[in-house]
């Protein structure tokens, strides 16, 4: 049988993708076995030798790099990448002259051996010779213009001088001849302050380079600085999660739930920042909001309201210090002062479900707003139309606001998915129980005491089920007179103790007064 097309694939290449695979994968001695059996078949493979290198140096074998090298060497003497491995392994030693002094080495013999160059710049910013690193990549631009390494240098380089109008030149050139889009993209953003410019580029480094995690961070970086946090947290969340040791993809990460009011994510972002072994631009400010996440929690003392006022004073832009400064007037029974906050929390992040959700209460609440109430309501479910947690919230909102259909509707969606929730089905039974729904109100609260016989909600339940056991069983409806009697002198507004009112005065034939005691229950 003749030989399929494509079967003349290199023995080797089927361990070096395995290789590949598992090193991103970082089961680093696995991909050293797959790239160990691919070398045996394919001693000369230089890229081969490469990810080899990199194994040894990752577990800091520095010899063992060495003399991986130097057997090759034989076979390929004075090579570019002979020399570039000196300097890598130079580098990772801490040894930045040396390795300096190979890498030019590894460049006058390849002047296009752009790994060097990269490497190259590692070495100018660990020494700060950066005034040197200019000078000879102009030298190098002079007799070539389109230098594409040396344009992302001198860019780099510049960049880290803090001269970034030239830093600008220089990647507007190189956009000129390759799309340097996302380090021109971040540039804008961070230094130059043209948005929309940044947004247009990250956009379009994310087409060409979607799966890139620098790519998906830039891009979402200007999503958050445009303030769109919504759509910039899914994004920083996929790019921060493929490379979580990144830290100044974890502090992007972290910002952005931040400003989303997602506090458990936004804590493990920055722990991961905050802790990290070098330093960057947003390290302290990692552990300045990660400080306020974590106070009031474990062994942490909660802020007074005084320091969260001077907090938010200080730092007006801080949307957790304005959420933390309205729970805590809340709690004070300060309800305009509390309202005030989280509208501020609004408008730092319009889009900010759990202010919005405050707001609904609020409103549906002591201030007595039921038209605010409804309107914020809705606005925090376009927000979050799944989120369980804000539809039982919403629901009870809806029911204090007299919209008991959308009340029924928003708690059954929400106990849907917590089931077992008390408060949620607390909150079932009495929008139920305004429909009409009496045997359905009468499951929920059942439920209640079944599940959660301990809850804050099981007292109410026990009186709810036993008032309305009344309505069908007219003797033990005589013997509860009193009961009933007691609890509307305690609460006068507690219907299902009206409707057994209403009962026992139908059952004296004091028809007129249970008629006009059950109509004022229709209308409330």
């Amino acid at each position: 049988m003749a030989p399929l097309i494509g079967s003349t694939m290199p023995p080797w290449q089927p361990e070096i993708a395995l290789g590949l695979t598992l090193r991103q994968a970082k089961r680093n001695d696995e991909a050293r076995q797959a790239f160990e059996k691919a070398a045996q078949l394919a001693p000369d493979n230089l890229f081969l030798v490469d990810q080899l290198v990199d194994l040894d140096l990752l577990d800091k074998h520095f010899d063992a790099a060495r003399q991986r090298i130097r057997r090759q060497s034989p076979k390929t003497p004075n090579v570019p990448a002979g020399h570039y491995w000196e300097g890598k392994i130079l580098a990772a030693e801490g040894k930045w002259d040396l390795a300096e002094a190979e890498l030019q080495r590894t460049l006058q013999l390849d002047p296009n051996f752009s790994a060097a160059y990269d490497l190259l710049v590692q070495t100018y910013l660990a020494t700060n010779k950066l005034p040197q690193a200019v000078s000879q990549l102009q030298g190098l631009l002079s007799k070539n213009p389109n230098n594409t390494p040396s344009l992302m240098t001198l860019a780099l380089v510049y960049e880290r001088m803090n001269d970034f109008p030239k830093a600008r030149d220089a990647y507007e050139k190189l956009l000129s001849i390759v799309p340097a889009l996302n380090n021109l993209a971040y540039l804008y953003t961070e230094h130059l302050n043209n948005l929309d410019k940044a947004y247009d580029l990250a956009g379009k480094a994310r087409e060409l380079l979607g799966q890139d995690p620098s790519v998906g961070d830039t891009f979402g970086w200007v999503l958050y600085k445009r303030g769109d946090y919504q759509q910039a947290l899914t994004v920083l969340q996929e790019s921060a999660g493929k490379a979580a040791d990144n830290p100044e993809m974890q502090f992007h990460l972290g910002m952005t739930a931040y400003m989303m009011g997602q506090a458990d994510l936004a804590r493990v972002a920055f722990r991961k920042a905050a802790s990290a072994a070098k330093d960057f631009p947003g390290k302290d400010e990692s552990k300045r909001r990660l400080a306020l996440l974590e106070s009031g929690t474990g062994a942490s003392p909660g802020l007074s309201i005084s320091q969260l006022e001077a907090m938010t004073k200080e730092q007006p832009n801080d949307v957790v210090s304005q959420m933390r400064l309205g729970e805590a007037y809340e709690k004070q029974g300060a309800a305009d002062k509390a309202a005030a906050a989280f509208e501020q929390a609004l408008k730092l992040n319009p889009k900010l479900a759990a202010a919005i959700t405050k707001l609904a209460q609020l409103n549906a609440g002591p201030l007595q707003n039921k038209e605010k109430a409804l309107a914020y309501a809705k606005k925090a479910r376009e927000l979050a139309p799944a989120d369980p947690q804000i539809a039982g919230i919403l629901g009870k909102v809806a029911y204090q606001s007299g919209n008991f259909i959308w009340s029924y509707s928003l708690l059954q969606d929400a106990v849907r998915q917590r089931a077992n929730d008390p408060s949620i089905l607390h909150d079932l039974a009495w929008a139920a129980y305004s429909l009409g729904k009496v045997n359905e109100a009468r499951d929920a609260m059942q439920k209640v005491l079944t599940n959660n016989p301990d809850s804050s909600q099981a007292a109410d339940a026990k009186k709810f089920l036993a008032l309305t056991a009344l309505d069908e069983n007219p003797k033990e409806l005589m013997a509860a007179e009193i009961d009933v009697q007691k609890e509307l002198k305690s609460n006068s507004e507690y219907v299902p103790a009206l409707m057994a009112e209403a009962a026992l005065l139908a059952q004296r034939d004091q028809i007129k007064p249970a008629t006009e005691m059950y109509n004022d229950i229709v209308r409330r």
